[in-house]
């Protein structure tokens, strides 16, 4: 008879069920939790090193005790200068100790970005490689770095199409690999899921 009053109480009860179903996560009582505080403090005594994901550089590593859970970094800088650098080292180093990293390069084709992670994980000079002038030492710990990539397990790089490249899908696709870490090499070629205008300045 009164459908205004129906759809407020519907509301009401929606937003009832919505506090009750929150996650633990969203709120802290501060006046209730002093014991969690402490235990986590003394937790992390028991582990002075990273607390998340290497950035696989010592000395980033040591100031910001690793990338955690849910964080995001961005590394920013003119052309040419080594932001897909510290991506692949990134990945590396993240690979050698046991995580699944998923590294997206939007710009640089597969294959490039591959012989990049090769020389970064082997050690050997990528300019050397790619002008194709590597000792018989350096082609044999490329080989056996590459032995070793493959012995530890999965170490996938993506490059999707254009319309496939939102961060809504990538997200996805890293979570569907079970992905520990999501590297992407180059931003700006990211696609927006819908039309952005604002004031011209």
């Amino acid at each position: 008879d009164d459908p205004d009053a129906v759809l407020r109480q519907m509301w009401q009860e929606a937003y009832e069920t919505k506090q009750i179903v929150a996650p633990r996560n969203l709120v802290s009582d501060m006046a209730s939790n002093v014991q969690e505080r402490r235990e986590r403090y003394n937790a992390d005594l028991d582990n002075p090193n990273l607390l998340g994901v290497t950035f696989g550089l010592a000395e980033l590593d040591e100031h910001t005790r690793g990338l955690r859970p849910g964080e995001l970094a961005a590394v920013a800088a003119r052309t040419k200068v080594g932001k897909s650098w510290i991506l692949a080292n990134c990945f590396v180093s993240a690979h050698k100790t046991g995580l699944r990293p998923l590294l997206y390069t939007l710009e640089m084709d597969i294959p490039e970005m591959e012989d990049r992670i090769d020389c970064l994980y082997s050690g050997v000079s990528y300019s050397k490689f790619i002008k194709r002038e590597l000792s018989l030492d350096e082609m044999t710990r490329l080989d056996q770095a590459r032995t070793e990539m493959q012995e530890a397990g999965l170490a996938p790089l993506a490059r999707p199409e254009r319309g496939d490249r939102t961060v809504r899908m990538m997200t996805t696709q890293a979570r569907q690999m079970g992905a520990d870490i999501m590297l992407v090499d180059q931003l700006s070629w990211i696609d927006a899921e819908q039309h952005y205008t604002g004031d011209k300045a």
